[in-house]
């Protein structure tokens, strides 16, 4: 998530406190869900850096899901920067 969507959901919580107090909201879009492996890839792609995957070792972090942003959706808050535009 950019960081100007994070800090757009805290606005909208604010202005949305009555409605979304005691809650918790998934903040993001299902359509920039990405493993860590396409965002570097991306980056590559876009910033003149070297992207290199070791053979030894392993990633700890073994997440792989998605989630649902709806009930977020379902009171008026959307997730507007894309990965390409925040590269």
């Amino acid at each position: 998530m950019h960081v100007q969507d994070a800090v757009s959901s805290y606005l909208f919580k604010i202005d949305n406190y009555d409605r979304m107090q005691g809650e918790a909201f998934n903040v993001g879009d299902e359509n920039m869900n990405y493993t860590k492996k396409a965002i570097a890839l991306s980056i590559q792609e876009n910033v003149d850096y070297f992207l290199y995957e070791a053979d030894i070792g392993e990633d700890l972090d073994k997440r792989y899901y998605e989630v649902s942003y709806d009930k977020i959706k379902n009171l008026g808050y959307t997730a507007k920067i894309t990965l390409k535009d925040g590269i």
